[in-house]
């Protein structure tokens, strides 16, 4: 019964996510997700970098939680700070959930102070 329900819950995050994110990445994000596509993660992250913040987060919000997790591993935290910040909510849930417990406490804490300083 609880392996339903939580196989449950997994489905209803997922059905969220995809009503949340647009349906396709930006246009200029092709080169990060072809990158991604191949496996490629350093020339996703090195395309990544190259786009304006808003299509970073749009980029982001049409990934599935693997390839966010393998993207964001080797992005600079002050880049992954502004993208929670800037960000909806459950976007930058997903980014600090995808880092080890060392980056994640790091990242949580910068998220926090753009917060309070763009508001």
């Amino acid at each position: 019964m609880t392996r339903i329900i939580n196989h449950m819950g997994r489905l209803m995050n997922q059905v969220l996510r995809t009503l949340e994110s647009p349906a396709r990445p930006p246009a200029e994000s092709y080169p990060v997700a072809e990158a991604i596509r191949r496996g490629d993660f350093g020339s996703a992250r090195l395309n990544f970098l190259k786009l304006p913040r808003q299509s970073q987060i749009r980029m982001l919000q049409t990934m599935d939680q693997s390839a966010i997790r393998r993207l964001t591993l080797g992005l600079p935290d002050t880049t992954l700070a502004h993208l929670c910040a800037q960000g909806p909510a459950p976007l930058g849930k997903t980014i600090v959930g995808a880092l080890p417990e060392g980056r994640r406490r790091g990242v949580s804490l910068m998220c926090e102070q753009h917060r309070r300083q763009h508001s």
